[in-house]
């Protein structure tokens, strides 16, 4: 019996990744790219003119994040199917997806049969997030639900001001380049609020520091 076509809108904001993600998926006959979009504003746009079944988005973009491009369509759409994807997979991004309303993760190594899966699963509203077991994602899932009951100070009120907008432009996906241009400010001034970021955060990498931006973006 043939499948019913699944029709899939792909964002990020980098060609070769729309483009793997199309070659990928290029022989699987019952789906089907239906549109692309390069940030969040016209992820939103493109998801309201085409109504696909399923988004597959990056996380981080310009303009507007994936994150925030997910909760604005949910807003409208609370049965919107998301998945997305991102080079980050650990249980920081998992609780951060499942807090926007997102259904899934995959990993940009991931491969057809990942991505298959993934489509198929968040088609029928169940989670799917690359290399977890039912088990492990239904204990994710558990402390998800009492974490979201927890009231504590968040980590970031330890923040400055200045330290917030680079945090936030960081969780854009923002290079400290762009940064130092969009705020007008020298690009060794980013480098020192993003060190001491980390000190005060006590990070240990950047992508630590990197995960709290996507997290703190979502949180407004």
């Amino acid at each position: 019996m043939k499948k019913r076509t699944i029709r899939v809108l792909i964002a990020d904001d980098h060609n070769l990744v729309l483009d793997g993600i199309c070659s990928l998926l290029k022989d699987i006959e019952y789906i089907k790219i239906v549109g692309r979009a390069e940030d969040g504003r016209e992820l939103v746009k493109k998801y309201f003119e085409l109504q696909p079944d399923v988004v597959l988005s990056d996380i981080s973009m310009p303009i507007l994040s994936g994150a925030d491009a997910a909760q604005n369509i949910l807003r409208k759409n609370k049965t919107a199917k998301i998945l997305f994807v991102s080079q980050y997979v650990d249980d920081d991004y998992i609780y951060s997806i499942l807090k926007v309303g997102g259904l899934g993760l995959l990993s940009k190594n991931c491969n057809t049969e990942d991505i298959v899966l993934g489509i198929e699963s968040v088609i029928m509203g169940k989670h799917y997030f690359v290399n977890k077991s039912e088990e492990e994602l239904n204990h994710l899932i558990q402390r998800f639900e009492q974490n979201k009951i927890k009231s504590k100070q968040p980590i970031h009120n330890e923040l400055s001001k200045k330290q917030k907008e680079i945090l936030k432009l960081i969780g854009q996906g923002l290079t400290s380049n762009q940064i130092a241009i969009k705020l007008k400010i020298d690009k060794r001034t980013v480098d020192t609020h993003r060190h001491r970021m980390m000190q005060t955060l006590e990070f240990k990498s950047s992508a630590q520091l990197f995960r709290h931006a996507v997290i703190f973006c979502e949180e407004g």
